[in-house]
């Protein structure tokens, strides 16, 4: 595994643990608790986002994997996934947060997040899945997921990326949970990055009134 984040340098303060949901893992990340500097940074752009996908409906399953354009062999994004995906999207919008690229797992679930959210979206092979990938194939995406979280956005925007669980803590040795989380990190060039924050999807919609205050 690579293990680029820096996970004892959080760039902005107040961090805590957050609670364990089911799914957390003992090396998920802090949430960050100071939303007017969360805002600022992110407004000021030069951040990548790593978001996985937002929640799914447990009654569909990945049945086929071969053709990956199949949405009904997938799992998909529940009712609530959709509508916490375009909610994230809103807040980023009320907030004049910039957004630079957008690109995506092929899976239905990641895509559809990130079209959700956003509007548009790029298809980023090494952001597939790593589920059933072998020992090269899953170090060759998680070397290229590094390479992405190190390089930094265009001048004054922050790009996406929009994945899986396996991915990230297979680059990063960051679990995100749960679905819909947003991961937040700064690029440092050359495979470096650092950790910035954790967003649940409910709290995009906490921010703006936040800040307001």
């Amino acid at each position: 595994m690579l293990r680029h984040a820096i996970l004892g340098c959080c760039l902005l303060a107040h961090a805590a643990f957050a609670q364990a949901a089911p799914e957390d893992r003992s090396n998920a990340p802090p949430d960050l608790l100071d939303p007017p500097a969360l805002v600022r940074a992110l407004r000021a752009g030069g951040l990548v986002l790593y978001m996985r996908h937002g929640r799914t409906d447990l009654d569909t399953r990945d049945t086929d994997r071969s053709d990956l354009s199949r949405c009904e062999r997938q799992r998909q994004l529940s009712d609530e996934g959709r509508r916490e995906s375009r909610a994230v999207g809103e807040s980023l919008r009320a907030l004049g947060i910039p957004i630079g690229r957008v690109r995506s797992s092929p899976y239905c679930r990641a895509l559809d997040t990130a079209r959700l959210a956003f509007g548009r979206v790029e298809i980023e092979p090494a952001l597939t899945h790593n589920i059933d990938a072998d020992a090269a194939t899953a170090r060759a995406r998680a070397a290229a997921l590094a390479r992405l979280l190190s390089t930094p956005p265009e001048a004054g925007v922050n790009d996406v990326l929009a994945g899986h669980t396996g991915n990230l803590m297979d680059a990063a040795d960051l679990w995100p949970a749960p679905e819909g989380v947003t991961i937040v990190f700064r690029p440092r060039g050359d495979g470096r990055f650092e950790f910035v924050a954790r967003i649940p999807a409910e709290r995009w919609a906490q921010l703006p009134r936040a800040v307001a205050r």
